[in-house]
């Protein structure tokens, strides 16, 4: 993922870079009106040509149907778990239905939307993970969704590195050891625990990276590195997390494999 050449540095910024190409195509404002779209099922690909619209993070979007993925799911709406779900009928949405989650995906490397063309690249993909990484899930969390708080969007701090470690070790049992050097800029902690099941013992690895600007942490990336070398396995697969205040009051996620870092 990382190495030390450029092409590996040029390639670590491109899930970042488009994505965000991706949000801001979607963050555009529309003129206000109202529609709905059609669904297979709650995790199935959604169906119909009307777009998602709603308020994002004070935003009123309309996202092209086939740039979403699962569910998008607004304030007040039940659970996807919940049983009432089954009878409930969402009602029409408009550009002040505050949208909660917002799941997106791309096609790689283009970074296209899911088309007639690629469509069955998708279903491939979902069949072995050991094939080459063609889709790139970003999600998007507004509203009552949010994990980030008003405090920490308004200090700008959104991943302090103290009070991140010393959670992730506590919650997890287990050691994070800042590295002496920065990766690309990035500041890198390493974890290594040895995990024990019935089948026998296995040594767990993570790699863990912040991204700081003017003193603030505004990006963390969170990595399973349990496969060698780290950067050429689909097991090895990183969460990208930052956020897209002040433009929306929404955070983002990206999910990619070590491969296309």
């Amino acid at each position: 993922m990382w190495s030390h050449s450029s092409t590996k540095r040029a390639r670590f910024r491109r899930p970042l870079f488009a994505a965000l190409a991706v949000l801001f195509v979607v963050a555009a404002t529309v003129v206000v009106g109202t529609r709905t779209a059609s669904w297979a099922g709650p995790f199935d690909l959604p169906k119909g040509d009307d777009p998602i619209i709603g308020d994002l993070g004070g935003v009123p979007v309309s996202v092209p149907v086939n740039y979403t993925h699962l569910v998008t799911e607004y304030d007040g709406d039940p659970s996807l778990f919940d049983p009432e779900r089954r009878k409930w009928k969402p009602p029409v949405r408009t550009f002040a239905s505050k949208i909660n989650s917002l799941p997106l995906m791309v096609h790689l490397p283009d970074f296209a939307p899911r088309t007639a063309e690629n469509e069955a690249s998708y279903y491939r993909a979902q069949k072995s993970i050991e094939g080459p990484e063609e889709w790139l899930p970003i999600g998007v969390r507004a509203s009552s969704a949010m994990y980030l708080t008003n405090q920490q969007l308004l200090d700008g701090d959104l991943f302090n590195q103290k009070s991140k470690i010393d959670g992730l070790s506590k919650f997890r049992n287990r050691l994070y050891e800042r590295q002496s050097e920065t990766l690309y800029g990035l500041v890198e902690y390493r974890s290594q625990k040895l995990v024990y099941y019935p089948g026998g013992s296995v040594m767990e690895r993570e790699r863990l990276f912040f991204f700081t600007k003017d003193g603030n942490n505004i990006t963390f990336i969170e990595c399973s590195a349990n496969i060698e070398p780290f950067e050429e396995s689909p097991r090895n697969v990183c969460t990208h997390q930052f956020s897209l205040y002040p433009s929306l009051k929404a955070e983002a996620s990206l999910q990619y494999d070590a491969r296309i870092a």
